[in-house]
Order: C-alpha cells, then structure tokens, then sequence
C-alpha cells in the first residue's frame, strides 16, 4: 500500500512539474507578446537617467537601482537630484529617464499636471507609509495629552518631507516649542544630540525612514490634530512616455522594484552609515539576492 501512495505521488509530482512548465511558457509568451517584438538596446548603448529627490527613500532607491541595472544589465546609469516637481518636469520632457520617489496623494496634483507625458510604473513600496509626531521611549509616554515636559518639538520646513507640516495648533494646544529644521539630515542631527542626552523632546517622525532602526521611538495618537499628519501615503514610480518601446529591459526592471518598509529602511540605514553610499547600496544588493535576484530574472524573462 505504501508503495502504490509513492507510484501514485510520484506521478501526480510529474503532473505538476509539467503543468508548471506549461504554465511558465503560456506566461513567457504571453509577455514577450506585451513586448510588441521590441528589443533593448545593445550593452555598449544601455544608458537611463534616474531623477530623485533630497529625500531618503528617493535617493536610497535611485542609488539601489543604480546598483542593480549596472552589475547585472551593464547599464550606465546616471542620477539627478531635483526638488520633486523638477524632477516629475524631467521624466515629462524626456530629460530623465525615471522617478521613483512619488508619494501618492501628495504629488497627485503633478500626476495628474503630467498625465499623457509620464507612464505611472506602479507601487514599489509594500503597503503605506506612517507618520505622526513621536517621543524617545525613555520618557514613557504613548499619547500626545500625556505631553508635560517636552519643550522642543523637532519638525521640518514644508516640501521637505512627504509627511508634510504638523499644524501649528498642535504646538500651542500643548505646549511645544517648534524647531524647525531646513531638511531631515538637519532634523536627524539634533534629533541625535538631545536623544544621546535623554533629553525630553518630540519630533516629526515616519517611515520608512533610517531613523526607527537607529532609535526606539513612540509614535504618539491621540488628538484629531494629529490625524492631519498621519495620513498614509503608497510610494510609486514613473517612466518617460516611450521607454516602454525603446527599452522594455529598463522599463520592466523599473516595474518590478518592490520593497517592504524594513527592507527600504535598512538600505536607507546603510547609506546613512557608509562614506560610500554608491558602494553601500552595491553591497545592500548583494546582501539582499533573494530580493533584487527577483526583479532581474523576470525583467530578463518579461524583456526577452
């Protein structure tokens, strides 16, 4: 009776196996169908310009890209730094190839400003962003009423952050003095004096961001003042109209990028570590194979 179970598992195993090579090569065809019979460029002609932003995961997530299209497609890769709507400007006018750092519904004034001369790529983040004010855990407190000594809230300039302004009436209704700082490495640097003294303090925080590994934070709830900066936003990614035809190797590679929060906010930590981000962001790569292993082999599939 054991004998037959296994006869029987083993051709059932064999019917798997081939429904499964059936299946892979319906989807390789279907794909190269997509494609229209368009090819990529030659090696030697496999240039792509990626617009980013000063922020993090926009630089984290162009100098990943960087990494993985030039070790493994040899492309030449070059990144532009611009102030969002800059850069959604470059991907419209065909001076940049890609952005990847739209937070949507933040930037959906410029999707919508740019619709017909920018091709939406999708979500490459998994799931939603979270941002609201939050405290060091050594002062013990979960909810912003519980505020009572913490004078200095460490906040940034508006555009400087997807997560936007926290509005002012939060900083009178409790009592904070608002700092505000220029950018976020500004932010990070006070933030790391007065959390190294165990001083009492808040400040803007939201993820993914480097700084929920670096630092036990508590992000605050309560009040509906808060609720207006606690909105989650999907983080997406955008072609120029045409690359699609002229490069679908660049253009299916761009597609597949997915990460989760932890994954995008240790690449972030990374960089933020290494004098080398160019060279952190390799080595993220190459630590991170099962992950980036994906988007190459169905680029290299869908493309082919």
């Amino acid at each position: 009776m054991k004998r037959n179970t296994r006869q029987s598992r083993t051709r059932a195993g064999g019917l798997y196996i081939l429904l499964a090579l059936l299946f892979v090569a319906v989807i390789s065809a279907g794909c190269s169908a997509s494609t229209g019979g368009s090819s990529s460029p030659p090696e030697e002609d496999r240039e792509l310009t990626i617009a980013h932003s000063s922020w993090e995961e926009s630089e984290a997530l162009a100098l990943l890209t960087k990494a993985v299209l030039e070790e493994e497609f040899e492309y030449d890769v070059s990144l532009e730094e611009a102030p969002p709507e800059d850069a959604f400007e470059a991907v419209a006018d065909g001076e940049a190839d890609a952005f990847q750092g739209i937070w949507r519904p933040v930037h959906n004034g410029l999707v919508a400003e740019h619709e017909g001369d920018i091709d939406m790529l999708g979500q490459w983040l998994l799931g939603t962003t979270r941002a609201s004010l939050a405290a060091p855990a050594y002062m013990d407190i979960r909810r912003i009423e519980e505020i009572e000594d913490a004078e200095t809230a460490l906040v940034l300039e508006g555009g400087s952050s997807g997560a936007g302004e926290i509005p002012a009436e939060i900083f009178e209704k409790h009592g904070l003095e608002p700092s505000v700082q220029p950018d976020s490495p500004a932010m990070m640097e006070e933030a790391e004096r007065l959390y190294e003294a165990e001083e009492a303090f808040v400040m803007l925080a939201y993820s993914p961001h480097w700084m929920n590994l670096e630092y036990d934070l508590d992000y605050l709830e309560g009040g509906g003042l808060l609720e207006e900066v606690n909105r989650p936003a999907t983080l997406h990614s955008a072609a120029r109209a045409g690359l699609s035809g002229e490069d679908p190797l660049a253009h299916v590679f761009l597609e597949e990028i997915t990460l989760a929060v932890p994954q995008m906010e240790s690449l972030q930590l990374a960089i933020h570590d290494s004098e080398e981000p160019s060279e952190a962001a390799h080595s993220w790569a190459e630590s991170n194979a099962h992950v980036v292993g994906v988007w190459v082999y169905i680029a290299r599939e869908r493309a082919s």
